[in-house]
């Protein structure tokens, strides 16, 4: 299996890769959203060379939204990215996929469009587009999860396992909003240690405002230690870790919990206590595994 997680600086690279991480994902100015971190275009060179003596994979992060003026800038992107030599580019909008098609550079796209892949068929047609593979909705159960590896390949799928889950975004600068609503002078733009509470929750849910917009993250952490047995069973290859709102310290730890468990050196319960142990405040949660996010009747 897998494991790709977010770096917060170059020297990371080595260090996650020690701890069992064998790819990893890198945001861009520009064209990335929620990146833990942005390198300039003059780094992916270094970041290709550290990557393949570490024999680990380089992901580039375009998840951007573009309107019409900006697709020759993703188009002279692209070009770029496949001058680097990458092995992946993580997407949501449509219109990179046509133009990777037209630089002969699909194989290395990596859809997600976060609540959107939540059936088998959705994701058969972006794999029969030539993709490399697909991120399922974070927001489906995992006997979901299970049924779409049933009846997909799931070789090419991959899903986020650990972090802060993204729960809603916008294009409108909504924090600065409300500061000139409130007649407060001061900018909360790129503050990462803002968070929104809930009339009827006690969740304390980040928000960020930064050049895309605003973002809303869940008000627990993301965990799926106990889950790693049953998504090896179903052979999903790939699982994510996202760093957001975190440092390199604790992604190298979480990194190296996970690959203990993929090992099998130890249980999904015993690492859950161990990361108890480390962070006893945080909020982590199984997310949506076990419950749907919406009821019928």
């Amino acid at each position: 299996m897998q494991l790709i997680t977010t770096p917060f600086k170059l020297e990371d690279i080595e260090t996650m890769a020690q701890a069992g991480a064998n790819a990893f994902l890198f945001g861009t100015p520009f064209f990335s959203m929620r990146a833990v971190a942005e390198y300039r275009m003059e780094q992916l060179q270094e970041i290709r060379e550290r990557t393949k003596q570490t024999n680990t994979e380089m992901l580039i992060l375009v998840n951007r939204f573009f309107t019409e003026e900006e697709l020759p800038k993703l188009r002279q992107h692209l070009t770029h990215l496949k001058e680097q030599d990458v092995d992946g580019i993580i997407f949501s909008d449509d219109a990179l996929l046509a133009y990777a098609k037209e630089l002969g550079m699909e194989h290395l796209l990596i859809y997600q469009p976060d609540t959107l892949l939540t059936n088998h068929m959705d994701i058969d047609f972006y794999l029969h587009q030539g993709i490399k593979r697909a991120v399922l909705s974070k927001e489906i159960t995992i006997e979901e999860i299970q049924s779409i590896a049933n009846k997909s390949d799931p070789s090419r799928l991959e899903l986020i396992i650990h972090g802060r889950l993204l729960m809603m975004h916008s294009k409108r600068k909504l924090l600065s909003n409300y500061m000139e609503f409130t007649k407060q002078n001061r900018s909360l733009t790129n503050e990462k240690d803002l968070y929104i509470v809930e009339d009827t929750r006690n969740d304390r849910m980040p928000i960020l405002e930064d050049e895309h917009g605003t973002h809303i993250f869940s008000g627990f952490v993301q965990c799926a230690f106990k889950e790693i047995e049953r998504l090896k069973h179903l052979k999903i290859n790939a699982l994510r870790i996202d760093g957001i709102f975190q440092n390199s310290a604790y992604l190298t730890n979480i990194i190296r919990l996970y690959h203990q468990c993929i090992q099998g050196a130890i249980t999904g319960e015993q690492a859950e206590i161990m990361f108890q142990e480390l962070y006893p405040h945080e909020p982590i949660s199984s997310g949506f595994y076990y419950q749907r996010t919406s009821k019928t009747k």
